[in-house]
């Protein structure tokens, strides 16, 4: 460090400050589970599962009864998706 000028200090310092911020597990979001609407335990990745697997179902059948106007389909998953991590 000793070839280094002050300002490549005060960047190395301020990258180190900062990759030790991103690490702090004080910061870390609470992903405590809850129970919703199902009556069982869900965290945000039980629930991001449930609405990636139900949009594939919602798509297949929209395929399958409209055929056509698929973006439509996009907006009725983006509806259960909601609904899915509001209630469950």
């Amino acid at each position: 460090m000793d070839g280094l000028d002050h300002t490549h200090r005060d960047l190395l310092r301020l990258h180190r400050g900062a990759a030790h911020h991103l690490h702090d597990p004080r910061d870390q979001i609470p992903r405590d589970p809850r129970v919703g609407s199902l009556r069982i335990e869900t965290t945000r990745g039980d629930r991001l599962f449930i609405t990636l697997l139900g949009s594939a179902f919602i798509n297949i059948a929209w395929l399958g009864i409209v055929g056509d106007h698929q973006p439509y389909a996009m907006l009725v998953c983006l509806a259960y998706a909601s609904a899915v991590f509001r209630w469950v």
